[in-house]
Order: C-alpha cells, then sequence, then structure tokens
C-alpha cells in the first residue's frame, strides 16, 4: 500500500516515460505489479479513493506522452503480426527447459521453435535452491499459516499478478512440453491489441526474477533452522553459486566468443559507384519501395551515415507501410534528396522510368 501517493505517483509517471523510451515490453510487465499494488491499496481501505488510482494515471500518462513525443503514432507501424501471435510464447516447462543452456539437464521439447523468447531457465544453482525454500516452508507449516492469514490478501494479489503474467506470456495458445494444452478464441479487437506483444513469452521474465528471489531468501531461511552461523548460509550460496556457473559454462563461453572481439563489418556496399557520389548540396535519401531488402537497406544506412545524411525509412521490428512512404517521396521530387529505386519493387508502377523527366538515373 502507498504511503506517500504524490511521490509514488511521479515514481511511476518517470517509469512510465522510460519504458515508453526504451522498450514497449516492459508495459505489461511494470503494469502487472503495478495493478497489484493498486488493488491491493482499494482492498485495504475498502471502499475506492480516487487518490490511489493516481500512481495507474501518472504511469499511462507519462508511457503515453513519451510515445507520441517519439512519434510513435505516426511511426506507419503495424502492431504486430497476429497470425504469429502464440508462435513466440512461454512454455509451461520454460523454468527448468534449458534449451542448451544447460551442461547437466536436458533440452526438453517444446511446442514451437519460437517459444525461445519466453526462455527463463533457473539454472541449477537456482532450481537447488528453489527445493531448499519449498523444504523451509513446509518445515515452518505453523509459521507459514500465522503468516498467511496475517496477511492473506497480499499473498493472494501477488499470485495473482504471478499467475497473470505467465498467462499473458503463455497465451493465446498455452502449451507444455511439445504439446498445446489449449487456445483461446481468435477475437479480431483482442488479437489486434495482444499482438503488439506478438514475442508474449518475454513477459514472464519478471515471474523469472521472482522465483530467483523467492529461492534465495527461502533456502536461505532453511539455514536458520539449522542454526544462527551465517557461515552455513554463505557456504550454501557459494555452492549453489558454483553449481549455477558450471551449468551454463558452455553458454557463457560461447557468448563471450560473440562479444569479446571487435569484427569488420560482414556487408557492405560492393559497387565502387557509391564511393564516387558527390554527396554535396544533398541532405536525405529516399528509399523508394515496398519492401525492405534487410541486407540492401543495412548497407545504404551506413553509407547514409558515414556522409552525414538522412533516410526516408529502415529496418524495424514492426512491418512499415512502406507503400504509403514511397508515393508520398515521389509525389515532389526535392533537389537536395538522393533517390534509391529498386527494380522490379518500385511504389505500384514496378518500371521506374515513369520518372526520368524529372530525375537522372544510375544503375
Amino acid at each position: 500500500q502507498y504511503k506517500d501517493v504524490i511521490k509514488t505517483s511521479l515514481k511511476w509517471g518517470m517509469l512510465g516515460i522510460l519504458i515508453g523510451s526504451i522498450h514497449l515490453y516492459f508495459v505489461p510487465m511494470c503494469g502487472a505489479l503495478l495493478a497489484g499494488y493498486i488493488v491491493y491499496s482499494l482492498i485495504e481501505e475498502k471502499k475506492i479513493k480516487v487518490r490511489y488510482l493516481w500512481p495507474g494515471v501518472s504511469f499511462v500518462v507519462g508511457l503515453f506522452g513519451i510515445v507520441y513525443v517519439l512519434g510513435g503514432f505516426s511511426s506507419g507501424a503495424q502492431s504486430g503480426a497476429g497470425n504469429n501471435l502464440g508462435h513466440f510464447s512461454f512454455n509451461l516447462n520454460g523454468f527448468y527447459n534449458p534449451i542448451g543452456y544447460s551442461k547437466v539437464l536436458k533440452w526438453l521439447d517444446v511446442y514451437t521453435e519460437g517459444q525461445y523468447e519466453g526462455f527463463a531457465y533457473l539454472g541449477l544453482g537456482i532450481l537447488i535452491l528453489l527445493v531448499g525454500a519449498v523444504v523451509a516452508i513446509c518445515l515452518s507449516g505453523r509459521e507459514r499459516l500465522i503468516f498467511l492469514k496475517a496477511n492473506w490478501m497480499k499473498v493472494v494479489i501477488a499470485l495473482g499478478v504471478v499467475a497473470g503474467l505467465i498467462f499473458l506470456a503463455a497465451s493465446p495458445k498455452v502449451s507444455f512440453d511439445e504439446h498445446l494444452l489449449f487456445e483461446f478464441p481468435d477475437i479480431d479487437i483482442v488479437m489486434k491489441y495482444w499482438s503488439i506483444f506478438g514475442s508474449s513469452g518475454r513477459i514472464v521474465w519478471p515471474v523469472y526474477y521472482l522465483i530467483m528471489l523467492f529461492a534465495v531468501i527461502g533456502a536461505l531461511q532453511l539455514t536458520k533452522r539449522v542454526g544462527e552461523n551465517r557461515i552455513i548460509a554463505y557456504v550454501l550460496l557459494f555452492i549453489c553459486f558454483v553449481i549455477q556457473i558450471y551449468d551454463i559454462s558452455g553458454k557463457l563461453i560461447e557468448k563471450h566468443k560473440d562479444y569479446a572481439y571487435v569484427e569488420e563489418k560482414g556487408i557492405t556496399l560492393e559497387s565502387n559507384f557509391w564511393d564516387s557520389i558527390d554527396t554535396t548540396g544533398y541532405e536525405h535519401v529516399a528509399w523508394i519501395s515496398h519492401n525492405i531488402d534487410r541486407r540492401k537497406i543495412l548497407c545504404l544506412a551506413d553509407w547514409a551515415l558515414e556522409r552525414d545524411l538522412t533516410m526516408s525509412n529502415f529496418y524495424f521490428a514492426r512491418t512499415i507501410d512502406l507503400r504509403s512512404y514511397a508515393e508520398a517521396e515521389t509525389k515532389q521530387f526535392k533537389e537536395n534528396t538522393l533517390y534509391i529505386f529498386v527494380p522490379g519493387d518500385t511504389v505500384e508502377y514496378e518500371d521506374y522510368h515513369n520518372f526520368e523527366n524529372a530525375l537522372s538515373f544510375y544503375e
């Protein structure tokens, strides 16, 4: 429950601004936690007080405000690929399925190839601590009952938030191992906005961290039953840390090799023609196409960047309506713009010679 609603509202507003300017997948992750706090505050007061809704309002205003300022509502980006919704979901075996990260545990089957997006393998060391945490709960049955009786509302809401995050991450096609357990009906309006978070498996990450915290704290509680000697707790944590590192050491080495060395760019514009272009007097590059060839546009972006030129479009995670952009660029040609046409893929025309009277072409 919030003690200082004004300060809390300001903090959530700032968080909304950070999320909107970093990555929108943090919206459901943080939003679920915020919703839990708001619900608890309202239930604890036993009546609806508008001031407890302020953090939510501040969060939404900060989020949508910064997205608007950054042009998120006018980018032309579509919400996502609705047909792929569920392909990049969380498999219910995800907390103990290493998908190649473990030296000890077996890689388990999944329902779709894209469920690596829901990667949440806890690691062998944390799994051992988790067992210790469960044992600690079982041994302190009476104490836990007293705690649950006094804090049952907090526990129910916390479990509701965790269950909600897992539900969102695993949906709309909920699967366990290679089996599809059930699928939610395809309701257009729901899927339209749900598909904004097409890689829904990522939404499970907060639960992943909460389980880790629970495992560590719970296991330490178990050591207290042995005695108050902190050395036992430190030794336990160190042993599990070593096990954890050993378990994922192969993947750690692999990732180190991937990122430890600077490599030359793998793809560049091959023709010497690009070096011969005099860009003096030009400020902008227009990509005239209704399609983006990732390799070509990355090369072109490097070329434009080196010459301090802006670009009309680029490679995004979400589909952009390139056709409307391309048509807008060709309605009125500008002297300070270089136009890049892709043969056989040029707006509606298929033949860029329609523009021969207005432009000088070089192949």
